[in-house]
């Protein structure tokens, strides 16, 4: 007969239980990139500022510029959806976007006007005091 031997290992030690994970601190809301800060603002209604044309490889485009400027002081959307800008550089580009930023923002504030018209009370102006107080 043979007798095996079996050698038993040592139990290894009881692993310690972890700590409860703290609860993480919710992040800061990332900052809007600056384009994307532009892009909201438009949406807000605040009108982007144009572009940087003073370089002389813009000097072909300024009158465009100037163009849609003028259109964005009148407040004319029909004017500036009209108006074609053939992207050919860098520069049309620039005019482009700023178009339509301006077109979002123009939007933006007829939508928060109308809004505010409908929500104050209108009083006729012609009502005299003592007929308001109820007198």
């Amino acid at each position: 007969m043979t007798t095996e031997t079996t050698t038993a290992k040592a139990p290894k030690p009881a692993k310690a239980p972890k700590p409860a994970a703290a609860p993480k601190a919710e992040k800061a809301p990332k900052p809007l990139s600056k384009r994307a800060q532009i892009e909201a603002d438009a949406a807000a209604g605040v009108l982007p500022s144009a572009p940087d044309f003073s370089a002389a490889t813009h000097a072909r485009f300024r009158k465009k510029l100037a163009e849609v400027e003028a259109l964005v002081a009148a407040g004319d959307l029909k004017g500036l959806r009209g108006f074609q800008i053939s992207v050919v550089s860098s520069s049309p580009k620039a005019i482009a976007k700023f178009r339509d930023l301006c077109i979002v923002a123009l939007e933006a504030q007829r939508k928060a006007a109308k809004a505010a018209s409908k929500a104050a009370p209108v009083e006729p102006a012609d009502i005299p005091a003592f007929l308001k107080n109820g007198q």
